[in-house]
């Protein structure tokens, strides 16, 4: 949990359901499981979510500039981005609560 947060930048309750889903009978995410699922985890590009939180802290894009951010497919989730990108592009959102910071385009 502590890489996924303090070195990656995913919110609490991503990191959650990412334990929650993938976790192994009694114990935590093993490394085959992290390596097969980490995809989901992609820091540009969120997508299929259905009834989540979702949170991109600052720094979660690791101090890059001209990061494009792209939502897709999401249903019911609430959706926080806290760092600052390039251009954000929306694509199927229902009932999606959704905040994005900075933003350098229009």
């Amino acid at each position: 949990r502590s890489f996924l947060g303090d070195h990656l930048g995913y919110g609490a309750a991503e990191i959650a359901d990412f334990h929650r889903v993938h976790k192994e009978s009694g114990a935590g995410v093993s490394l085959e499981a992290f390596k097969t699922n980490v995809g989901e985890l992609d820091a540009y590009c969120i997508h299929d979510r259905i009834h989540r939180t979702v949170v991109r802290k600052p720094g979660a894009f690791g101090g890059l500039q001209g990061v494009d951010l792209h939502l897709e497919n999401c249903s019911g989730s609430t959706i926080l981005i806290c760092d600052s990108t390039a251009q954000s592009f929306a694509d199927d959102l229902i009932n999606c609560r959704v905040l994005i910071g900075p933003c350098s385009s229009s």
